[in-house]
Order: C-alpha cells, then sequence, then structure tokens
C-alpha cells in the first residue's frame, strides 16, 4: 500500500537525518491522516486512489506557490518548493507526454458527434475518466479547449 511506502521512506529519511525529506513527507503523513479522519466520519476506508488525491493536491498546492514565488521574485522559497515537489512527485505514477494525452483526447472527441463534441463540459468529464492519474489536469483542459476550437 503507498501509505506504507511514504512511511518507510519517512522513516529513512529520518533516520539518514534528511531534513527536507523528512519535513516533506511528515506534511503528506498529516494530510493523509486528516483525510482518515474525514473518511470515518463518511463510513469509507482509505485505498490507494484517495491516497493519490490527497498527494495530487499536495503538488497543485506546491506548483502555485512556485508560480507565485517566481511571480513575486522569491528564488530562494520557489527553489525550497521545487525539491519539495519532487519528493511528492515520487509517489505518483508516471505522467503521459503532451502527445500521448493529445492522442487520447482526439480519440474520447471522435466517439461522439460533432456538435456534442463541441461541449466542453461533457468532454472534459469523459477526458478526465480516460485520463485520471495519467496526465495532469491542466495539461488535459489546456489541450482539450485547442482541438474543440479546431473542430468543424
Amino acid at each position: 500500500m503507498l501509505l506504507e511506502e511514504i512511511q518507510k521512506q519517512y522513516i529513512t529519511a529520518f533516520k539518514s537525518k534528511d531534513a527536507l525529506t523528512t519535513s516533506v513527507l511528515g506534511l503528506l503523513k498529516s494530510a493523509i491522516q486528516y483525510k482518515q479522519i474525514d473518511l470515518k466520519a463518511q463510513q469509507k476506508e482509505m485505498n490507494d486512489d484517495i491516497i493519490l488525491d490527497v498527494i495530487k493536491a499536495e503538488v497543485k498546492k506546491h506548483k502555485e506557490s512556485i508560480e507565485q514565488y517566481d511571480q513575486a521574485n522569491r528564488k530562494e522559497l520557489a527553489d525550497k518548493e521545487r525539491a519539495e515537489l519532487e519528493i511528492l512527485n515520487r509517489f505518483l505514477p508516471a505522467q503521459m507526454s503532451r502527445e500521448s494525452v493529445v492522442d487520447e483526447l482526439t480519440k474520447v472527441l471522435s466517439s461522439f458527434p460533432p456538435e456534442e463534441a463541441k461541449n466542453f463540459g461533457k468532454m472534459m468529464k469523459e477526458a478526465m475518466v480516460t485520463l485520471k492519474g495519467k496526465a495532469d489536469g491542466e495539461l488535459i483542459k489546456k489541450e482539450l479547449e485547442i482541438l474543440i476550437q479546431k473542430l468543424p
């Protein structure tokens, strides 16, 4: 299970006195525990998909922070966020390339009549079902918008 792997790497980082990794994984474990508490209230069980969603949320926060630090010209803080992001990315499955995403989106669009394929909301929902966990949502959104604009 993914939680066990996170715990194992946390202990390894702690023993080797890797402060950055220990800190990032400690915060990740905390976020996962909060999610577990929410799930218990809803009488649901924790699984790897939910843990991946927590990791993705943390990755998104780091990307937003990097963007803000870059805009504020705070290079040292942006670099720290990038280092933390690298640690979090270890737990995410390999992401599809842009070309692969475009190919998959083209398949999704071609499976619908042209007038239906122009409905961005419906196509985005279909694309997320097909590509969930395989590609970044922002990339999917951007490429889908481009493909829909090209439709006749």
